[in-house]
């Protein structure tokens, strides 16, 4: 979504209960859970979009990163390692969104939120 020109990440944010972490640990994913996790996708209307946000990071830039994906109000219901975007706005300017993420690149939006 643009708003005055500008492209906004959404920021919904989910929160993480301990029964998902513990699916999370389950699947072998490495490192603590965060409590909450935010949408880093561009700005989308209220439930028309599954929102997305990195849940860990993979040490390889080419294994992508490990991906929670969820709908307005709910827990996320998908944890999934997702390839990174192929799209670069020049050399050494990658999109670190994941490769399948609706609207903007990650280098056209504008954190909705700068701080907690």
């Amino acid at each position: 979504m643009i708003l005055g020109g500008m492209r906004i990440q959404c920021g919904e944010r989910a929160h993480l209960s301990d029964a998902f972490k513990a699916v999370v640990a389950a699947a072998g994913i490495e490192g603590k859970a965060p409590s909450t996790v935010r949408c880093v996708v561009e700005r989308h209307r209220v439930g028309e979009e599954v929102h997305h946000a990195v849940l860990s990071e993979l040490p390889l830039r080419d294994a992508g990163d490990i991906w929670v994906s969820w709908l307005d109000s709910r827990e996320p219901h998908e944890v999934e390692r997702r390839l990174y975007c192929p799209v670069t706005a020049g050399p050494g300017i990658p999109c670190e969104l994941h490769a399948m993420h609706p609207d903007g690149h990650s280098w056209e939006l504008t954190e909705r939120y700068l701080t907690d």
